[in-house]
């Protein structure tokens, strides 16, 4: 991923400047003594250009050249020194130098501030800016600046510019897990194709960032039918190395979906590719490759390629260190090997625990820039202020001067008075003002620190609880007969999947908070009601079904999300049922332009006083041993039937005596929302046909 990532970004970097190249081979055999400075400053310029991604030392050797003209005080012009600030920008980040992008940006800001530079290419740098904003971690900034550079495009209609910040925000909300928005942007580039004329190669580029947001979304058969799209474009096109990266993406999807037939036949095409395989996508491939050895059990040789690849790779690259590293101590605890297990799970905790460290020290860097920065930015404005005042000052004194009639000081008094009424608005103006920024700036921190917390609940809490409880089974492999030291290791790992679980759920719920109500459809209850009893009939193989079905066969709404909220229902039927006989009984009907659909089953019953709080969070009624769960299923069913303005409640519970639930959801007509559907489906993605319930409820 990261590193196509960079061939995307540097493409963008490199096309928006067309210039006649020459080659830093020969320039300086291309100087003549009537030579001017200018004609050299160019040359050099054009060198950056071409060099930029073959041999960055290069470029960065003839920005240097730049600099050392500009030092001999010759008139350039702006245009020239500007194009030459983008090239060190772009320097700075093709050699993985955020922080010096970073600074260089904030001191070409203030020189434009001061009128010491003029921009002659706004967009670009604006997209510069914000792209730099995202390589230093500062997501909030990276996003606000991307959706001001789209107001800007759109105003200009700079198809360019319009194009290159989508993708770069797709990648973003890709980068932050926000899945949804990412297709979304990158929808909206493969839309545009139709109006616009879209290079090949970013059309290929955004199949490629659409695919790996489907794939995180496990939705891996979307993603490999994006990913054929991109594959196709890239072979027509003669685009060998992306297209490589195309069949190795695929090749991972088909092993998640768990098609190694498919995963095997793309390990036969790369063969065909191998000396396109460059360095870029070495590892890459041999990621697919181990991971390919380990599903067909071929565990020696998935050793041995993860081995290979820790003794080649450089340890500088540590996010893929430690992909490696919890791969290859995942394939360990297969094999059985749970020394070597070990090995590797420490290895990876130290290398996790010296990325952090790492990282924070980036954050304390990129903070004292951006303090320093604003402080300078501070004094020169005291500056300005304290000149402004002395000019203001002596303008008054000559004014005192000249007005020496009675009645021209009478009128300076008026002046003098208006002028102190106006500013005395202008304070409560700008208090007021103040108090709204503050109260937003409140608002956007606690927003901040929800996502913060959310991100840390479902992805930070995992990396120790992984830990806990891979050492307490590679501790309980190791124990002989300690029968109490069994016990106490069994009660952690049960906490400790119990903890996972609750984690799982809460990632689940908020999942459903952002999912999409989808299209609306024509469909059968009573078919998916048929199709959910089969599958539960295989998750409770000691319980026998009875499905007593009365009432209507089609309704029209969110089929997707019906889906999800009858298996929790019905689940819940089947699941709390102490009888080997489970009689559900539905009766679906419209009444009062709303479909009914009321569930009656013979399973354990809900008391009165628990009947009001069964729709909460994490609300238990009985003990996990006895039933299994997270306690999300109708808190879920709730929150999706809320999602298409339905309701869902208890009609009638006893103990023993069974359930009868009522979940209601409008009656729609698909003909009064065609002009809606029509926009949905050219201007975002559909919903899923089925929202999968993870097995945590």
């Amino acid at each position: 991923m990261q590193r196509v990532t960079f061939l995307i970004i540097a493409v963008f970097l490199v096309a928006n400047f067309s210039s006649l190249a020459q080659s830093v081979e020969y320039f300086e055999r291309s100087f003549t003594e009537t030579t001017s400075e200018r004609e050299k400053f160019s040359m050099y310029l054009d060198s950056i250009n071409v060099y930029l991604l073959k041999d960055v030392d290069v470029a960065e050797f003839a920005a240097e050249q730049c600099e050392k003209i500009i030092e001999n005080k010759e008139d350039l012009g702006d245009s020239l020194i500007f194009e030459l600030i983008i090239q060190k920008i772009c320097i700075k980040q093709t050699k993985s130098r955020p922080l010096e992008a970073y600074k260089l940006i904030l001191d070409t800001d203030r020189a434009i501030a001061n009128g010491e530079i003029v921009v002659s290419d706004p967009g670009y740098y604006n997209y510069l800016k914000s792209f730099t904003y995202m390589t230093i971690g500062d997501i909030e900034e990276a996003q606000k600046s991307y959706y001001k550079n789209l107001d800007l495009a759109e105003e200009n209609k700079d198809t360019t510019a319009l194009i290159s910040n989508y993708f770069s925000l797709g990648q973003l909300y890709n980068d932050e897990g926000e899945y949804q928005s990412s297709i979304n942007s990158l929808n909206i580039i493969l839309e545009s194709s139709d109006d616009y004329e879209v290079r090949s190669s970013t059309k290929a580029q955004a199949y490629y960032e659409l695919a790996y947001a489907y794939k995180n979304l496990e939705l891996y058969d979307k993603a490999i039918e994006v990913l054929k799209l991109g594959s196709e474009i890239t072979e027509k096109e003669d685009m060998r190395l992306l297209y490589v990266d195309f069949l190795i993406f695929m090749g991972d999807v088909h092993i998640l979906r768990g098609d190694i037939a498919a995963a095997q036949e793309i390990y036969q095409d790369l063969k065909l590719y191998k000396k396109s395989i460059d360095q870029g996508a070495f590892y890459a491939y041999e990621f697919f490759k181990a991971e390919l050895f380990r599903k067909q059990k071929m565990y020696s040789k998935a050793l041995q390629t993860y081995e290979g690849m820790l003794d080649s790779i450089d340890r500088v690259n540590e996010n893929t260190v430690l992909e490696l590293l919890k791969n290859t101590e995942e394939l360990c605890q297969e094999m059985g090997n749970y020394s070597l297990a070990h090995k590797y799970l420490s290895e990876y905790t130290d290398v996790k625990q010296r990325r952090d460290s790492d990282a924070s020290k980036q954050k304390t860097s990129f903070l004292k820039i951006k303090y320093d920065s604003e402080k300078k930015e501070r004094e020169n404005k005291l500056l300005n202020a304290q000149v402004f005042q002395y000019k203001a000052e002596k303008r008054l004194m000559y004014l005192g001067l000249i007005l020496a009639l009675f009645i021209l000081s009478f009128l300076a008094y008026i002046y003098y008075q208006s002028k102190r009424h106006s500013r005395g608005l202008e304070r409560k103006v700008l208090d007021r003002t103040q108090n709204l920024k503050t109260s937003n700036d409140l608002l956007d921190k606690s927003n901040s620190e929800l996502r913060e917390f959310n991100r840390i609940l479902s992805h930070d809490l995992k990396e120790p609880l992984r830990n806990i409880i891979a050492f307490s089974q590679l501790a309980n492999k190791k124990l002989d007969n300690n029968e109490e030291a069994e016990k106490y290791l069994k009660y952690v790992l049960a906490g400790g999947k119990q903890l996972d679980s609750l984690i799982k759920g809460i990632s689940v719920y908020q999942n459903v908070c952002t999912l999409e109500v989808g299209e609306l459809e024509s469909f059968e209850p009573k078919l998916l009601i048929e199709e959910l009893l089969k599958q539960l009939e295989d998750s409770y193989p000691n319980k026998i079904i009875n499905l007593d079905y009365r009432g209507d066969y089609s309704a029209i709404g969110s089929k997707h999300l019906v889906h999800s909220i009858l298996y929790v229902l019905l689940d819940n039927a089947v699941k709390f049922n102490e009888n080997n006989q489970v009689f559900i009984k539905v009766r679906h009907y419209t009444e009062e332009g709303m479909y009914n659909i009321e569930i009656e089953d013979n399973g354990i019953g809900i008391a009165e006083r628990y009947q009001e709080h069964v729709f909460e969070m994490f609300k238990r009624l009985h003990g996990r041993k006895k039933y299994k769960g997270a306690g999300l299923g109708l808190s879920l069913a709730k929150k999706l039937t809320e999602k298409i303005d339905g309701n869902i409640s208890i009609l009638k519970s006893k103990e023993k005596q069974g359930s009868t639930y009522l979940f209601s959801f409008p009656k729609q007509d698909i003909d009064e929302n065609l002009e809606e559907q029509n926009y949905t489906s050219t201007r975002s993605i559909s919903a899923p046909k089925a929202f999968s319930l993870p097995s945590i409820f």
